[in-house]
Parts: C-alpha cells; structure tokens; sequence
C-alpha cells in the first residue's frame, strides 16, 4: 500500500452508517401471511394497568412488541401491545384476551399512526420474532429480543451471571442493544415471586457472522417445587452490586472479535430480512458527511489549566491523617506538577488556600467527609479508601482533578479564563429537567471581554420548582413548549433569535461487520502475507483507517429529520485516530453516541450554518474524556456543575437523580 493519507475531502466522500434502521414492507403482502392484534388495558389500577401478553393470554404468537406512549383519554400515557400472529390465528388471540373484563382490544391493521410509528411497530416485531422457539413459548412483557452467546460476551464465568443483550428498536428507529445481567433463582420461592419475569435459554439462532441463542420467557404455574431445574431458569437478578457487566462494541482479540454488540446487531437484522423476504426489509442508514474535523485539545487544556493555577494556591483537606492517607495526597502533588508543571503552590502550614481537595471515605460505606470550608471555596473530593492499590494516582487523575477544580472555582467566582468567554459570545446556555408540569432548571451566559459569567437557577428556591410552559415560554422564548417536555435533560443554547435544542439518541455508527470477518480470516490465514497484525483497521495509508472506522473517529457533521419535519444536524464526537490501539487485548467498549441538533427557532436562517461551527470549536476545549473532543458544547460543563451543587444544597441529590 501507499503511504499517501486521506484529506478531509476524500474523508466527506465517505458515508457514515449507523444503527438507526430503514424499513420497507409491503403491507398487503404482510396481512396475507400475519395479522396484528393490538390490546391496552382500561384500568388504571397500579397492578392492572400495563399488564404484558403473557399475563393475560395462553395462546402462542410470532411475536409481541409494547410502546408507551398517549393513546386516546390517557393523558398520563400507557402501555398499548402489539401481537403478531399467523393469519387465522387472531381470533384465538381476541378470544383468549377477551376473558379479561378491562381489557381494550382489536384486530389491526396499524392505518390509525403515523408512517414513522407504523414501521417502528412493524420492526420491533419482526426483531422480537427472532426471539420465538416452540409453541409454548410465550413472550415476557413487551416481548423484547434477548440474546446471549456461549462466550457470555467475555464476562468472567466467575461473576456466575448469564450477560445479555437485549435489542429494541427506539422512538428514533435505532436498534439498540443494551446489557442485561441474569442469575438463577436461589429458591423456588424466589422463582414464584417472579413468575412473570423467568427465562430460559432458547435454541440456536443461527447466522453467518454470530452464532447466538436467545432468552426465551418462561411462564411459571402453579405447581410442585420439584417441577422445576433451577439451574436451567433465570431472573432478572444481579448478586454483585459492584459489577458491571457491558457487552463491547468490538473486542479486537482473534478468538473473540465476533463476540460484541456489532456483530450481534448486525446478525439480528441479516436473520430478519431472511425470515422475512419479500415482506419487509430493514437496512442501516447512510448519511452523507457535511464537516469532519479531528482534534487533541490536551496540550491547549494543559496550558489553560497552568494559566489558571499560576496565581493560586491549592490546599489539601486530611481528615484521616494516617501515613497511607499523606502519601495519597503526596503523590497527587507530584502527578499534578508531572502534568502542568513545578509552578504549581501548594498551601503551606496555617495559608488560606484559594482550592481545596478534600480526602474522603467511600461513598458506599458513609457519606463524604464534612468540610470546613464553606461554599465559598472551590473543594474537589478524592476518595481514600486505605488500599494503596485503589488509592493509587496517575498523572491523567491529577490533571482531571485540576480540570473539576477550575470548573468549581470559576463557578464560584462568576468568573471564567477569557479564552472560553470569547467562544460564548451572544450565546445563552440552559439546562432543564421537568417532571409532569414542574421543571428544574439553570441558565449561562458571559461578558466575552470580562469572562464574566452570569448564573441562573430556575425552581431551587422554595423546592417547588416552576412551572414548565411558563419557564420554556417565558424564560427561553419557545412557544410549542409540549415539543420539549420529558423525562429527560435538555440542553438547549439560543442566540440572536436562533435557538437550538441538543438531544442524546442511542444512535451510533454500525461498521461493516462483514468486511472486518473478511479481515479476521486473512489475518488468522498464515499464507496470507499482506496482513501480518491488526493495525490495518489504524493504518492511514490510503485512509484505511477511515474506511474500516467511519463514525469512530472524529467529529463528523451530517443533515437529520428535525421536530415537524423541520430540519435539524446530528453529530458524533468521535475518538482521535492516534489514540486508538489494535492490540489483543483492547476493545471498543462502547461507541460514541449521536447526538442531535434540533432547530427550535431560526429568525436568521442564513446564520444556522456559522452556529453549527461556533458549536463545533466548543467541543474542543477539552473538559471530556482526556485528550478527546467533548460530547456537548464546554458551557454545558459549568453549568451542569452549577445545579449539580444547587440540587445538592436544596434536595441533597445530585443533577443527575432530581
């Protein structure tokens, strides 16, 4: 190969693939073969109101997929079934359901929603067919696929959990899947309190690039305890609160590449399209790069962390006082100079310090430490838990500890380094969180010259809250405010009449499963010469690198479906290439997220593309993972820090738990 490198413009031919899937179907052809019964219950009671298929029906369908939404009077929201059955097999179903006195029900042929809705339907029960072994396997709740393989995903057999994947098709048509961890029963009483969410393990799904097996639902009835093997059967139970079991995106060893969440999603849709030719086809999306741009902003984070702290003097809090404590803090004063350099002061015997890191003992075991500082100065807690391997620090930790210092400490003093209050200038940041028809909420702006920042919370004050059409109307100027309301955390940044809105999807890149198998098998080929090591997935040569990575790597801009039909951006803030290591022992834990930007308001059309770029640069100042661009603009940070410490002091919970 040459050693010629891609340039962005060879990059942008490129489309980048992601997990948000395309259906066609032929809706005539479908309701020859299947029918679709569709059932909700009319109780609003606690305990009836969701019930799932199997609560309700002994008779088997293909598949069975629930979505919560608003249907009809429900203003709260509720769970609506969809059961795909044989064709002729749906008045077993209306029949066998009918037995229940609240339940709604009816044969359904989907016309009633949206385009979007009905292949979002339609999908989610084909994936949930995979899933279906046997006439009397019923389908737990809303019948969502789980998969497992004989590896278990690389989880350690000595954590004696059964790790899954289980695989959902979103409101945003991504195909997702997510870790779940299952034990076996300890008792048969414990297999009774959960017999409506018992599993076991289904025949082989068999595919070309994964060869898996799913979790099928297990119907416990009344019986006998010597019925059951309960080394066969498992609940949804983890024993070991310390772990966590994530299935990789891509584990890069030999003997177990094929073993992650690429290979797995990518198995799921081949296995639909084949059980369901000529009827619907799902297929990955490509989109069309508008801007790339890769970027380190380590060297720029270190030289403002050390223009920050020249002036200053960093204090430490030991309320423990033992050697090993003192020897903790002692090598975090070394690893901070290592990182920004011997012009760093530490606080002497009896000096004021203007930061404070305050030791700390476990949160699991009591709360933090008290300390005698108040608000008024910044303090980072570190945890000492007296082992010196967990108390161990790196240069990496001191220099983030440095990075939540500076970020308190600016907060406090409304006051922030004049290179980042230039990147807001004009701009307004919020964050805000409603639950019902209250919100939370905080707003950031700056004086570009001063570096001034102005810090505002919403609904901290009496614990109430604000009222949420009010706040979104009112305070952030968006008229439609039932667009916005969720349960989630927006962040929306507005200027000179352009107003934007960022959402987290589970959309992330899907590479191409089969050309890296390809790869695999030449490299374990040992006649094969031209692939002697897996460094030609990071090979720049000729954009190897780009080729094999598209989405995993850099930033990447490209046009997405907005609010209405409006238009709006999605982006991914991707790893830097340099980073990157194709050894044995490495993985891709897990992929960089799309994220979308949604265009609420645009009185100046013609300057959306130029705040798109504003945004951009914002990812670079470096506040994420270290030495890669930032999954939000940076404001973001310092504001989320500002009402992580306002919900702290009003409800003591952290942001992330109002």
């Amino acid at each position: 190969m040459g050693r010629n490198l891609f340039s962005t413009e060879e990059i942008l031919k490129l489309p980048v693939t992601t997990n948000k899937l395309s259906v066609t179907w032929d809706g005539g052809a479908l309701f020859k073969k299947y029918s679709i019964v569709s059932y909700s219950m009319k109780s609003r009671d606690k305990d009836r109101k969701n019930l799932s298929y199997e609560q309700l029906s002994d008779t088997p369908a293909v598949s069975v997929a629930g979505f919560w939404a608003k249907y009809g009077q429900y203003e709260q929201g509720c769970t609506k079934f969809f059961v795909l059955v044989r064709r002729g097999d749906e008045k077993k179903v209306l029949e066998s359901l009918g037995k229940q006195e609240d339940v709604a029900m009816r044969l359904d042929d989907l016309s009633d929603y949206s385009e979007n809705l009905q292949k979002r339907i339609i999908a989610s029960l084909a994936v949930n067919s995979l899933g279906k072994h046997g006439k009397n396997g019923m389908m737990y709740n809303n019948g969502q696929l789980l998969v497992c393989d004989d590896n278990n995903f690389g989880i350690p057999a000595s954590r004696q959990e059964l790790v899954c994947l289980k695989l959902e098709v979103n409101q945003y048509m991504n195909l997702s899947a997510k870790t779940v961890s299952f034990s076996h029963p300890k008792t048969f009483e414990d297999l009774k309190r959960r017999n409506n969410c018992v599993f076991k393990i289904g025949k082989e799904m068999d595919g070309t690039l994964w060869l898996g097996k799913p979790l099928c639902p297990f119907v416990v009835k009344q019986g006998k305890e010597n019925v059951y093997n309960l080394d066969e059967l498992y609940i949804q139970q983890k024993r070991f609160k310390a772990t966590r079991n994530v299935v990789p995106y891509w584990p890069f060893d030999s003997k177990k590449y094929n073993h992650g969440k690429l290979f797995v999603i990518r198995q799921v849709v081949d296995l639909v399209n084949e059980k369901f030719e000529n009827l619907l086809e799902l297929s990955f999306t490509d989109y069309d790069v508008l801007d790339f741009q890769e970027g380190s902003p380590e060297n720029k984070m270190l030289k403002m962390l050390a223009e920050y702290f020249k002036d200053k003097v960093i204090g430490f809090e030991d309320p423990f006082k033992t050697p090993a404590s003192k020897k903790q803090i002692a090598l975090l004063k070394n690893c901070m100079k290592e990182g920004i350099g011997n012009s760093l002061a530490f606080a002497k015997r009896g000096q004021a310090p203007d930061v404070v890191v305050g030791l700390c003992q476990p949160e699991d075991d009591t709360e933090y430490s008290k300390s005698k500082y108040g608000s008024s100065i910044a303090i980072q807690h570190l945890v000492h838990s007296g082992n010196e391997k967990q108390d161990k620090i790196i240069k990496s930790m001191a220099i983030r500890i440095l990075m939540e210092l500076m970020v308190k400490d600016c907060n406090i003093h409304c006051q922030m380094p004049p290179v980042l209050g230039e990147m807001m200038e004009d701009w307004t940041f919020y964050c805000f969180k409603s639950n019902k028809d209250v919100a939370h909420a905080g707003s950031l702006s700056a004086n570009i010259e001063t570096g001034h920042m102005i810090l505002k919370a919403y609904g901290f004050s009496d614990k109430q809250g604000v009222d949420f059409d009010t706040f979104v109307s009112n305070t952030i100027g968006y008229g439609p405010t039932s667009r916005i309301k969720g349960f989630r955390d927006y962040k929306v940044m507005a200027k000179d009449g352009n107003m934007y809105l960022i959402v987290d999807t589970e959309e992330i890149p899907i590479l191409d499963a089969s050309y890296i198998d390809e790869v695999y098998a030449r490299y374990l080929d040992e006649d094969d010469k031209e692939i002697p090591t897996l460094s030609v997935f990071k090979r720049k040569a000729n954009g190897c690198n780009h080729w094999y990575l598209r989405g995993y790597m850099g930033f990447h801009l490209w046009r997405a479906e907005g609010l209405n039909g409006e238009g709006a951006y999605s982006y991914i803030s991707g790893n830097n290439s340099h980073r990157i290591q194709f050894i044995a022992s490495q993985k891709i834990d897990k992929m960089p997220r799309v994220r979308r930007i949604f265009i609420l308001e645009k009185k100046h059309p013609d300057r959306v593309w130029n705040d798109i770029q504003q945004l951009k640069v914002m990812l670079l100042v470096g506040f994420g993972r270290w030495g890669e661009q930032m999954t939000y603009p940076f404001p973001f940070k310092f504001l989320q820090e500002y009402l992580d410490k306002e919900s702290k002091e009003t409800y003591e919970k952290h942001w992330s738990e109002l």
